[in-house]
């Protein structure tokens, strides 16, 4: 297809196409790249951000669980949130939250405590929403406050 050997070539190409917002171009040549480089993180993230913008959750939900398998302490935060956002946006509540509550490296970050508290929220569960709109709060006032004002408006 894109006719490139390397894999730095297929990631720059790959996200120079998501910075253009060009996801049909990107999607093919990610895949491709993960065809020729599967043991590559880089490939199943980009792969998995792809399919996101393409509405194609459940194979961005698989890759990015790839990727996140993959990763390291660095690269796990992003990995783990670009994959509960495929569950939220998917309608997967329940395995996003406990995704998300399985990976106890990341409940003191403050996208991971909101993701939480939305998942609760449509859960429907009160109590735990409530729990992780107080620890957002102690981690940071305002984000926990104009979160909560969102949804008591």
């Amino acid at each position: 297809m894109a006719g490139f050997t390397k894999k730095e070539a297929f990631i720059k190409q790959v996200a120079l196409y998501l910075k253009n917002e060009d996801y049909r171009q990107a999607y093919p040549m990610a895949k491709e790249l993960v065809t020729k480089f599967p043991d590559d993180l880089a490939g199943h993230f980009l792969l998995s951000k792809t399919a996101f913008w393409l509405d194609k959750y459940d194979e961005s939900i698989l890759e990015g669980r790839k990727a996140f398998n993959m990763s390291n302490e660095k690269d796990m935060l992003i990995c783990a949130i670009l994959m509960a956002s495929a569950f939220f946006k998917a309608g997967r509540y329940r395995e996003g939250y406990d995704f998300l509550c399985s990976v106890k490296e990341l409940r003191d970050d403050e996208e991971v405590r909101t993701m939480l508290f939305l998942f609760s929220y449509a859960l429907k569960n009160e109590k735990a929403a409530l729990e992780h709109a107080e620890m957002l709060y102690r981690m940071n006032k305002d984000a926990a406050m104009s979160l909560v004002s969102k949804f008591t408006r």
